[in-house]
């Protein structure tokens, strides 16, 4: 039975109170931070309240941990982050958080048609890197429980690929857990006759920007479905895509989400803060995540009453600035990859204000026409005042988590603009 969104706001409302009260009665750090602002317990009384309050960000986290949790460390699961921002955060959860968390995955793989002792396929990194329990009792019940196999991301093979294809055949699994780079990756060796043909009911897209020609291409090659689904290690899933594809519903019962102003300017892009409703060990009150993306609160034509979270476009590093102090995030820079119909794996990286480096697997000479396009795109979209350097190499290497990124910025937003 579907709730009405009032009944869902309301409840989200009392948990986001007394998430922040339960911050400013155990958490030194919260509490300091609340008194500089005049903010006390029970503040929180409609959702803008909470935008008094200071945003939190990975590196407060970082130097702030022993003051921010709300429990000895020993009573307490462990997890990291896999660095691909630019920072690597180990952090903490209670056994109440982790066990919710745990219950939202296996509601979404019931929603995608998953039975208890059915497998699971990960085009992913490793079963390291999923939160596990602690306790042998714990992983054989996760084992057994909802069983998973893997691709090896750190070799792309051919060989690896129809590994994997085979193994869904043998284990039959209703869905598959995938980055979009890699699901597009399979996708396009089957579409040049590779890997064999095979199809799976669901893909569900995670971890990365997702682009339409993407989700069009899995779902040519091997998916009757494909759905898009949020979130990041530290708060777990946070929405996932309904039929309609018209934005992710979020979950409001374990989080709040705000979208604020963000300092790219001619984007139209709004940056996310997440405060997680279920942490009670270590709170995260509207967090940085550094992604960027839409809130949507009318009503869906799917039936589900909670809000969306729309044109999610990745995170800050994902920007690459112009001189002027403006700037363009990875979704465009993406667009423009596609538009000169670059057929290698290609890595956009800005060095300095005024040098871009287009690193691609190959010979330049093999690429030269669609290169001087994807040049001459940057120079209308991004300016003709920057350096675009061509960079041939033998391979580009995904993240130690197995993230592909095909847009890095190593600057900072000009002051200007």
């Amino acid at each position: 039975m579907v709730r009405p969104s009032e009944i869902l706001l309301s409840e989200q409302l009392n948990s986001l109170s007394r998430i922040v009260d339960h911050a400013y009665i155990h958490s030194r750090f919260y509490r300091k931070r609340f008194k500089k602002v005049g903010f006390k317990q029970g503040d929180i009384r409609i959702f803008s309240d909470l935008a008094k309050l200071p945003e939190l960000t990975k590196t407060d986290l970082i130097d702030n941990m022993d003051d921010i949790l709300c429990a000895p460390k020993s009573r307490l699961s462990t997890a990291s982050t896999g660095g691909t921002s630019g920072i690597h955060l180990a952090f903490f959860r209670d056994d109440y958080c982790s066990a919710y968390r745990r219950g939202i995955d296996l509601a979404i793989a019931r929603h995608y048609g998953w039975k208890d002792g059915q497998w699971q396929g990960w085009l992913w990194g490793a079963s390291q890197d999923l939160l596990q329990p602690s306790s042998l009792k714990g992983r054989l019940i996760r084992q057994w429980s909802d069983r998973h196999y893997f691709l090896d991301v750190s070799n792309l093979s051919n060989e690896n690929y129809q590994k994997f294809v085979e193994d869904t055949k043998t284990y039959n699994p209703t869905f598959v857990s995938a980055y979009p780079s890699v699901a597009c990756d399979l996708a396009e060796r089957i579409e040049a006759g590779v890997v064999e043909i095979f199809r799976i009911p669901v893909v569900s897209l995670t971890a990365e920007p997702v682009d339409e020609f993407q989700k069009q291409k899995i779902q040519d090659m091997f998916a009757e479905n494909v759905y898009e689904r949020y979130g990041a290690r530290e708060y777990g899933t946070a929405a996932i895509e309904c039929a309609q594809h018209n934005g992710m519903h979020y979950f409001t019962d374990s989080v709040y989400l705000e979208s604020v102003e963000t300092a790219t300017q001619d984007s139209g892009l709004r940056t996310l803060l997440v405060t997680d409703l279920l942490n009670r060990a270590m709170p995260l009150i509207r967090y940085h995540t550094g992604d960027f993306g839409e809130l949507h609160h009318s009503p869906c034509a799917c039936g589900l009453s909670s809000p969306r979270v729309r044109n999610v476009q990745g995170r800050e590093s994902d920007i690459i600035w112009r001189l002027d102090g403006t700037g363009v995030a990875g979704a465009g820079v993406r667009l423009a990859i596609q538009e000169a119909m670059i057929k290698t794996r290609i890595q956009i990286v800005q060095d300095k204000i005024d040098l871009i480096r287009i690193r691609f697997e190959g010979k330049t000479s093999d690429s030269k026409r669609e290169l001087d396009t994807l040049v001459q795109l940057f120079r209308e979209n991004i300016g003709p005042d920057i350096e675009y350097l061509i960079e041939p190499v033998d391979k580009i290497e995904r993240a130690q988590s197995g993230k592909y990124r095909y847009v890095i910025s190593k600057v900072t937003r000009p002051t200007k603009g």
